[in-house]
């Protein structure tokens, strides 16, 4: 059974990840940009305010 649990929440674990976003931020960004590698913003809290639950800031 716990084997059986495990398994489940690796695996829900892998989807949720799937559908996480990342946004991007660099000294050159700007924060009107959408916060992609090529368009990073530029503070950390431009991509705070766009962040859903699970998505990651880098």
């Amino acid at each position: 059974m716990k084997k059986h649990i495990g398994i489940s929440l690796f695996f829900m674990g892998c989807f949720l990840s799937l559908s996480a976003t990342n946004y991007l931020v660099a000294t050159n960004g700007d924060d009107s940009n959408a916060g992609t590698l090529d368009k990073p913003f530029v503070t950390l809290q431009e991509a705070q305010s766009k962040a859903l639950p699970g998505d990651i800031e880098e």
